[in-house]
């Protein structure tokens, strides 16, 4: 089963988002909130590590409808 975690980063401006699939961190990747872009690559040391690594890191599980949203949001931009 895969679900999607996210945090807000740079006071708002851009969200953080990991998959975790099975428990286990599979991707995670930044996303703006408006009109610029993001050249960091978050916390790419998360991915391969157990859920709980992301612990204290203020991530929320996304609702399914923002699930959807985020999910549709990424197929449009690619």
């Amino acid at each position: 089963m895969t679900v999607y975690k996210s945090r807000p980063v740079d006071r708002g401006n851009g969200t953080q988002y990991l998959e975790v699939t099975d428990g286990t961190i599979t991707n995670q990747w930044l996303q703006s909130n408006g009109n610029h872009s993001y050249t960091g690559d978050g916390n790419p040391e998360l991915v391969g590590q157990p859920e709980n690594a992301a612990r204290g890191f203020g991530f929320k599980k996304l609702s399914p409808a923002q699930q959807n949203n985020m999910l549709e949001a990424q197929a449009y931009a690619e």
